[in-house]
């Protein structure tokens, strides 16, 4: 029979070597014929580290029977439990670990991280602060704080905590990868890429600082090394969802349309209710002309964790299916931005074609535009509460492309299905008189829109098409961009219009006077285009989805012409393409 002192000094050899299969044959060997703590402590600990986590417990237990008093031991089983997700149950095993050994710095810090997992971030704090009590200079826990400030929202803290644990250890990848993350977060990238740099360098096959360093890269506007990091990322790691969802955005914005489809449909692979991952999908699929798929992932939209940058509507109504709906109402609500709402529209007559009433609640912008709009038998404003009476179905304008299936060629893009009132457009007529080509400008969209940067331009780059000989330019732009009038140098060549719009009836009045408009990707880009007015539109280099890819039209708007950037934020070339197909119209206009 094997000495049992000789027994453990083995297992803690093998353990230490890594030799965990080994570990528990010689233990499992001995306790054959003899029960003892340290050897069955031992076989928990190495069933643990081989992810036999049933094997692990029952060892542990059987170790707390003959040695209730042995902090370790309980300090094990909290891992173990904690692997499980019985985040409660650990909780539990490492404050009996605590209460039997208070200075027991290790069984803090799991108690701190265990208690994080179950959501109770302020014992948490108060577990970690006591581990760093015991151990002020210890890196690792350090890092914890940093992550449990985080989970409680204070930022600030967090980065203090993960700087700390890095000027305590600079070799602690995991650290630096924190703290590489935190800035990016507040948007420092240049300082969060400095850090994530030296995280690569150290540890190779990290895939979480290879994903985290391609978010700062992207942040830089470095888009191919991004998907150089991100591609790293999942090669480290296959089942990396995040990693291939972070590839899918940085190969959409480079114009890889098909790229990013594959990439979000590997972490779609890995992680079914990647609800963000099927909205971007939906997106490119859309983008590529692939509609079958993408009405499908688009309605993906509708899922809460998305938020209220999709669909904001919490109504207890069934969803409308396309089925006939005689004699009942259905509520048709209104989603997303206004331009949203205009370009789908369009659906109205199809949909009151199945029968019933259709009930079409409209923001107030909206509200008077859409007053003759074909295919609405009630018309309600939106207001902060749900609407009032009865309603048998619910949908939103952006739900009828997936029901009616539509394609690129079965498009219902008849138009103008949207129209000016008659006595508003009578009131601009005099003020938009003249021989000159009169057209109408919007260089900006709303600020609050999460990719405005890109989208927008500066007035300035309307400067030459205004000063043309033979134009007159007016502008249509509301909000915070129509102060840059003020500064443009070609501003005395610049009507405002915008000054008197109070909602997009007033909009689509003037613009029936126009001869042209010639706008970003924003709502009056959508008016113009449903109101069959000839209408330009200069998009960046990465276009939403609607616009699809490549085209110079537009299979939903028939008197749209697009004007995209051929290199990322090159304002330049679209404008002198403009400026140049400006010429010809002035030509054949006068």
């Amino acid at each position: 029979m094997q000495d049992m002192g000789e027994a453990i000094g083995t297992a803690a050899t093998l353990y230490e070597q890594g030799d965990y299969s080994r570990v528990v044959e010689v233990c499992r060997r001995v306790l054959q014929s003899r029960e003892d703590w340290r050897l069955l402590h031992f076989v928990g600990k190495a069933a643990y580290q081989l992810g036999r986590y049933a094997q692990a417990e029952e060892s542990v237990r059987r170790a707390i029977r003959q040695a209730a008093g042995e902090a370790s031991i309980h300090n094990t089983l909290g891992v173990i439990l904690e692997a499980q997700g019985r985040f409660d149950e650990a909780v539990a095993a490492y404050g009996q670990a605590v209460s039997l050994k208070g200075d027991f710095a290790e069984a803090w810090l799991n108690r701190a991280i265990a208690l994080t997992s179950a959501g109770d971030t302020q014992s948490a704090e108060r577990a970690c602060a006591q581990a760093l009590e015991l151990r002020p200079d210890w890196a690792r826990a350090h890092d914890v704080m940093g992550y449990v400030h985080q989970c409680k929202g204070a930022f600030q803290e967090a980065e203090a905590s993960f700087r700390r644990a890095v000027e305590l250890e600079a070799g602690y990848a995991e650290a630096r990868n924190h703290l590489g993350a935190a800035l990016n977060r507040r948007g420092d990238f240049a300082a969060a890429a400095a850090q994530l740099r030296q995280v690569v360098a150290t540890a190779a096959d990290y895939a979480e600082g290879w994903n985290n360093l391609g978010i700062s890269e992207k942040g830089l506007g470095r888009l191919a090394e991004a998907a150089a990091c991100f591609r790293r990322a999942v090669e480290l790691d296959e089942g990396f969802a995040q990693g291939h969802y972070n590839l899918g955005n940085a190969l959409r914005e480079t114009g890889d349309c098909e790229g990013a489809i594959e990439a979000f449909e590997r972490a779609i692979e890995w992680m079914p209710d990647f609800a963000w991952a099927h909205w971007n999908l939906s997106h490119a699929l859309l983008a590529c002309g692939r509609f079958d798929e993408g009405w499908r992932q688009y309605a993906w939209r509708h899922d809460k964790r998305l938020g209220i940058v999709t669909y904001p509507h919490e109504m207890d109504l069934p969803r409308w299916d396309g089925r006939k709906f005689d004699g009942r109402r259905l509520l048709v609500h209104y989603e997303q931005g206004l331009g949203d709402t205009i370009q789908f529209i369009r659906y109205l007559p199809m949909v009151k074609a199945r029968g019933g009433t259709v009930v079409l609640e409209a923001p107030r912008q909206l509200f008077a535009l859409f007053r003759e709009c074909e295919g609405i038998d009630e018309l309600i404003a939106a207001g902060p509460d749900k609407p009032a009476g009865h309603f048998d179905w619910m949908a939103s304008p952006l739900d009828f492309p997936g029901i009616f299936g539509t394609q690129a060629e079965t498009i219902p893009a008849r138009v103008p299905y949207v129209f000016a009132d008659v006595d508003k457009a009578q009131v601009w007529w005099p003020r938009l008189r003249g021989t000159a080509l009169k057209i109408g400008i919007v260089w900006a969209g709303s600020p609050d829109h999460g990719r405005d940067a890109e989208r927008s331009c500066s007035l300035e780059w309307f400067g030459p098409l205004a000063r043309m000989e033979g134009v007159r330019a007016y502008s249509l732009q509301k909000g915070p961009a129509a102060e840059q009038l003020a500064q443009c140098d070609a501003a005395g060549r610049i009507v405002d219009l915008a000054g008197d719009f109070e909602d997009m009836s007033d909009l689509a009045a003037a613009m029936i006077n126009l001869d042209l408009i010639i706008s970003v990707d924003t709502a009056a880009a959508h008016l113009a285009g449903a109101m069959a007015r000839p209408v330009w539109v200069v998009l960046p280099f990465t276009a939403d989805w609607r616009w699809m890819t490549d085209r110079t039209d537009s299979p939903w708007y028939p008197t749209m012409q697009l004007f995209r950037q051929k290199s990322r934020g090159d304002w330049a070339d679209v404008f002198q393409r403009v400026h140049e197909e400006l010429k010809k119209v002035v030509k054949e206009h006068v």
